[in-house]
């Protein structure tokens, strides 16, 4: 089968989890014997790419400043204008020309742009979703607190609503990332086939979790804090923190923020909280989480399934999270993360947590064995397989 792959950037190096997903896809793809896959990219192509059994190709660079001006007036919102230059839909084209393929897999919203192009060469498409969009977008923009800039996006989110609806009717599979993405795009209107793509995770066999009595009392929390939403999400992590730490001469616990963020957001937030630790950016996972105990996944809003969850689970972490922060995962509160209703009382939680370290043990282990059946990539390239033959065999009959 020759597969072509159109995404929005290069996904290396993979520090999040949109990008790691998409890569994991590739590779799991890319791996199976008699599947050519062709990877175009919409920016960010370097000059050499990592090793990999796929072809790579696409955009250096999209100037993002004229990507968002040209959003002003185009159907598409602004992050496919960013996803998908004119060069780079022209390139694409000349790719569909000049090369045979079987099927095109169209990874996350952003990439609806590339359509016309598909269609134009009469080839099958399976929408590959990372999130509900059409559901997430407006809720980001309606929790802005800013009353012009809550205007505006709102209206870019008004387009990306109504591209992503678009797309799922003229698709001929998809994927999601949950069984509960799955079920809310049949209550959209999706009438093709579709299959839950859970990701999977490069890891070794089950080995004893690292003691924990040998770990510090840190608890972390990894993202990518570059949106205004993340950023507010993880302002009231932090002031949930203070406030439970106010007056305590001793700290029952260190916060440590680590990820990608705006280095002025990073100045502001570590001048006030000097208390708190921040990673961002980071090289490596595994100076973040060593010699930790406790991590956080306490998103307020948004959608599909927290990557960062299995970076955790095989770190040895043990999971203080929002129940719906955890969709998809199927970890059972109580037993293989520990749930908790408001960022006030997670924070109370994770005090009552990090001390017992038999407790940390057994959550660890629990969410660790679970995991280590549940998350296999080359499961996922079998499903996504057999959605592409079906795909193919109905757009041609």
């Amino acid at each position: 089968m020759r597969i072509l792959f159109i995404t929005r950037v290069y996904p290396y190096p993979s520090h999040a989890g949109d990008l790691q997903y998409t890569a994991g896809i590739i590779e799991s793809l890319s791996a199976v014997e008699e599947v050519q896959v062709t990877v175009f990219c919409g920016s960010g192509m370097p000059d050499t790419v990592t090793k990999s059994n796929a072809r790579w190709l696409g955009q250096k660079e999209t100037k993002g400043r004229t990507a968002d001006f040209r959003s002003l007036t185009s159907r598409y919102p602004r992050a496919a204008e960013r996803a998908l230059s004119p060069d780079g839909i022209k390139a694409l084209d000349v790719l569909l020309k000049e090369n045979d393929f079987d099927i095109v897999l169209l990874n996350e919203a952003v990439t609806a742009k590339a359509k016309p192009i598909v269609d134009k060469h009469n080839l099958p498409s399976i929408y590959i979703s990372h999130n509900v969009d059409a559901d997430i977008r407006p809720q980001i923009a309606a929790a802005s607190k800013k009353r012009v800039l809550r205007w505006v996006q709102m209206l870019d989110a008004a387009k990306y609503r109504k591209m992503e609806l678009g797309l799922l009717k003229q698709i001929q599979g998809l994927t999601t990332i949950s069984r509960e993405d799955q079920d809310r795009y049949k209550e959209l209107g999706c009438a093709v086939p579709s299959k839950v793509l859970k990701p999977g995770y490069a890891h070794s066999g089950l080995e004893k979790p690292h003691a924990h009595d040998r770990r510090n009392k840190i608890a972390v929390l990894v993202g990518s804090f570059e949106w205004n939403a993340k950023i507010s999400n993880l302002e009231m992590i932090l002031a949930a923190y203070e406030k439970y730490t106010a007056g305590i001469s001793l700290l029952p616990f260190r916060l440590r923020i680590a990820g990608k963020a705006p280095p002025k957001v990073v100045k502001r937030l570590s001048a006030r909280y000097p208390e708190v630790e921040f990673m961002c950016p980071f090289e490596h996972l595994s100076d973040v989480v060593k010699d930790a105990r406790v991590a956080l996944v306490l998103e307020e809003m948004g959608g599909g399934f927290k990557l960062k969850t299995l970076d955790y689970i095989f770190s040895d972490l043990a999971i203080v999270a929002f129940a719906h922060a955890m969709q998809g995962t199927e970890l059972t509160p109580g037993l293989e993360y520990q749930d908790a209703p408001t960022m006030e009382k997670a924070i109370e939680i994770v005090h009552q947590l990090i001390g017992d370290v038999e407790r940390l043990e057994d959550m660890t282990y629990a969410a660790r064995q679970k995991a280590e059946t549940e998350y296999d990539w080359n499961t996922r390239a079998i499903i996504l397989l057999h959605l592409a033959e079906a795909a193919i065999k109905h757009y041609n009959d």
